[in-house]
């Protein structure tokens, strides 16, 4: 009998491309067979993602494929099992969450997370990059900052006009809607002038008249900001109407890669079949309810 350290590795399947030329533009964020597991259980396994500079990238998948996990590991706060993370051609795995933050790496999560009793305008102004060793909080409470003080609210304020909130800035964060609240959490990634951005779900719980903002927003910061965006992203119709490529993400490893649009098409064609199955042979079981075996 062999043990479990005599067995060959699972096998992963290769995933469909859907196109066959490469990204144009050098990598700003790369993986390589990256896996991360956890006793014994594997949520990610030997995921290869390339991220190029100035373009839009979709992660999609259903609930627990091991999206958020993959944010996780890019951004420092879990360390992968195996493989390779790569920023601007410098391997980070191992690099803490705040050193891969001083990389240019910000984070919008899935869920909204401000300084609820600060106003909105505080809010921006803790975001604010500043000098290695100064408190977050100088800007508005340490004096030593009064000299620096205008010109950093001015900079708060031009944020809070890219995101359309100048007018709520010295409502407290807690009074804001949960869009503006997310709007909020975009004018403080601007704040930090991170030029990598992961955004979790940017319109998940928004109104439509909201999601259309959230994804104008987007699409301003890598045309005229020159931002480069990794997103998880569950409205289909987003990942066409946005991003420039897409991954399909599903049970930890990435099965399909290519243009946006091929890859959603392919997704909804395939969704479309299902449907279809359905309506023939009724007795087959949804995804809520699993064959028993």
């Amino acid at each position: 009998m062999h043990s479990t350290e005599d067995r060959p590795p699972d096998r992963v399947a290769e995933p469909v491309l859907f196109s066959s030329s490469a990204p144009a533009a050098p990598p700003v964020l790369e993986t390589r067979d990256l896996s991360y597991h956890v006793d014994g259980l594997a949520i990610l396994e030997r995921v290869s993602i390339v991220v190029p500079g100035g373009q839009i990238v979709a992660i999609v998948g259903p609930n627990g494929a091991g999206k958020t996990t993959l944010f996780e590991l890019i951004s420092g706060h879990s360390r992968p099992t195996s493989g390779s993370i790569r920023m601007g051609g410098e391997e980070v795995v191992g690099l803490r969450s705040a050193e891969v933050a001083s990389r240019g790496v910000g984070r919008l999560f899935q869920e909204v997370r401000v300084f609820a009793r600060l106003s909105v305008l505080e809010n921006v102004l803790v975001a604010l990059r500043r000098p290695a060793g100064e408190s977050a909080f100088g800007a508005i409470f340490d004096w030593r900052w009064r000299k620096q003080r205008a010109a950093a609210v001015e900079v708060a304020w031009d944020h809070l006009r890219t995101v359309g909130l100048e007018h709520e800035a010295r409502r407290w964060a807690m009074q804001l809607s949960f869009g503006q609240q997310k709007l909020l959490g975009f004018a403080s990634l601007l704040a930090s002038e991170a030029q990598l951005l992961l955004l979790d779900e940017p319109t998940a719980g928004l109104a439509p008249a909201a999601i259309e903002r959230v994804l104008g927003l987007i699409d301003k910061l890598v045309q005229h900001g020159g931002r480069t965006i990794l997103l998880i992203e569950h409205d289909l119709d987003s990942v066409t109407k946005l991003c420039d490529r897409a991954y399909v993400l599903e049970r930890g490893q990435i099965l399909a890669e290519g243009a946006a649009e091929d890859v959603v098409s392919d997704l909804q064609m395939r969704a479309a079949r299902f449907e279809t199955l359905v309506e023939v042979h009724p007795d087959l079981p949804s995804e809520e309810e699993p064959c028993s075996r």
